[in-house]
């Protein structure tokens, strides 16, 4: 399990690397939608100003957690969501068709993207799990684009930032040797919700909610498990269903390797979904495939009887029964 990572009273700027990596991964961004303007076969044109906002709000969030203002930074979180759905959402892209007008529908949207926020921020407490998200969500996307769903430009920036959460990887699985702070991960949570918002745009919304599953199904259950079962705990992470999982004495590499199938065949319906006539049927399949799954992870330890043992088991009723039966018709003749 994961040690908090920062010393806020000892933090020094110069020492940050996340702060590098956000500044190299924004310059490399920015440079690719500088000098690649071809790939950016946007759908609806992409203004600079849309480009720039979430790095903007996602390094802000940042700062406030630097700054210890936990309540300040929930509260960032929800403004700054239905902000970027305000300004990066365009109006002829509609989600949910004429179901909601769009006042109703941009707030459905930014209170999802709180939601996904909150998600991932659970995954968290172990890093391994959280970057195997991030990276195969960002290859997912990739294919996306290679799909012809997205555009281009953000197969490059996807790239880029895959690479980023494969380096992390390679020096985190084994050891924390370089982590992401909680700060850094509601930010990069953040910068990637609005990722999905934009391809809303790009008319692939349905495929971006079957990619958003897995931290959404972790919040919910998470919080059903403490507002609803009543299950007390310090903190709403240790009912996340990785870490029930990992306290029962799981190996990091077992659940890991069942999480990336999960990712794998997630993305590989999201890439179906592109090519269905209904918006909705694949996604309904990704749930209920989701949720099996999890499931069958979070109860990994339950003994499951083989087949013999259940023949055994139904004989030995049918006798039970059988012997029942002969002592009422016994009791019965001999009260005659």
């Amino acid at each position: 399990m994961r040690k908090k990572n920062i010393n806020i009273s000892a933090y020094r700027l110069k020492y940050d690397l996340y702060i590098y990596s956000y500044t190299l991964f924004f310059a490399l961004c920015a440079l690719v939608c500088h000098f690649f303007p071809s790939a950016n076969d946007a759908v609806y044109a992409v203004s600079s100003f849309q480009f720039y906002v979430p790095f903007i709000c996602s390094f802000l969030l940042y700062l406030l957690f630097l700054l210890e203002m936990p309540t300040l930074l929930n509260a960032a979180v929800v403004v700054f969501s239905f902000l970027c759905v305000y300004l990066i959402k365009t109006n002829n892209a509609l989600i949910f068709g004429d179901i909601f007008p769009l006042w109703a529908e941009n707030l459905i949207v930014g209170f999802f993207l709180v939601l996904f926020v909150f998600g991932l921020r659970l995954l968290n407490r172990v890093y391994a799990v959280f970057s195997t998200y991030m990276l195969f969500s960002c290859l997912a996307m990739v294919c996306l684009c290679l799909a012809g769903a997205l555009p281009f430009v953000l197969a490059q920036m996807m790239c880029l930032w895959a690479g980023f959460f494969a380096a992390l990887m390679q020096t985190n699985f084994h050891g924390n040797q370089f982590d992401i702070n909680d700060g850094g991960v509601v930010s990069l949570s953040f910068l990637l919700g609005c990722v999905f918002v934009f391809c809303a745009n790009e008319l692939a919304e349905s495929a971006v909610w079957i990619l958003a599953l897995y931290p959404l199904l972790e919040l919910f259950w998470s919080l059903t498990r403490r507002y609803v079962l009543l299950k007390k705990s310090a903190r709403l992470s240790d009912q996340a269903i990785y870490v029930s999982v990992l306290s029962r004495d799981f190996p990091l590499e077992t659940l890991i390797s069942n999480l990336i199938k999960l990712f794998v065949a997630t993305a590989a319906l999201a890439l179906f979904q592109l090519y269905s006539p209904n918006v909705y049927s694949i996604l309904i399949v990704a749930i209920v495939l989701n949720v099996w799954l999890l499931s069958k992870l979070y109860r990994f330890d339950e003994v499951k009887p083989t087949f013999k043992q259940i023949n055994a088991d139904l004989s030995e009723n049918i006798k039970d029964e059988v012997r029942k039966a002969r002592k009422t018709l016994h009791t019965k003749e001999g009260k005659r």
